[in-house]
């Protein structure tokens, strides 16, 4: 999707809009772009139960990239839009069904990514190094205690019955 030199919706010109012929091509593009995701997501995935694992400028640079390809996932959502306005044969009506699926779950994929950046962003290693030793105790203690308190609450849920 080049863009030309108009007033497109993101200030950055008149997007130059693909033909239904290229659905095959825009698919393939869009699956790879998931799969790219998915890898991301694998990656990010340990540093919600150990968000020290990450530092700063790697969050900034995640929430940089994929913030930027959420903001350009209109282009993607038009594609399919316009191409579905169309007469289209029912060979190239499932193609652009396709092609919209594989955008409706690279959107949530990126949707899923920036939240899970999100998420770390208080518990970086540049976060944790600038805590004083006593900011450190009282949070470990903060938390073990809050994890022995939800253990004892499941427990007397379990022999109560209730769950």
């Amino acid at each position: 999707m080049a863009r030309g030199d108009g007033g497109g919706r993101d200030g950055r010109g008149e997007p130059e809009w693909r033909p239904v012929t290229d659905v095959d091509m825009m698919t393939a593009v869009v699956l790879e772009q998931l799969g790219a995701n998915r890898d991301q997501l694998r990656t990010l995935e340990p540093a919600r139960r150990a968000p020290h694992l990450l530092d700063d400028h790697t969050v900034e640079r995640i929430t940089q990239v994929f913030g930027q390809q959420r903001d350009d996932l209109w282009l993607w959502v038009e594609t399919g839009e316009r191409w579905q306005a169309q007469d289209l044969t029912a060979a190239e009506a499932a193609k652009v069904d396709q092609y919209v699926a594989a955008v409706e779950a690279f959107a949530a994929s990126n949707t899923v990514i920036l939240a899970l950046a999100d998420e770390p962003a208080a518990g970086t290693i540049d976060k944790t190094l600038a805590k004083s030793d006593l900011e450190l105790g009282v949070e470990t203690l903060a938390g073990a205690l809050a994890r022995q308190a939800s253990r004892s609450r499941t427990r007397r849920r379990c022999r109560s019955g209730t769950r």
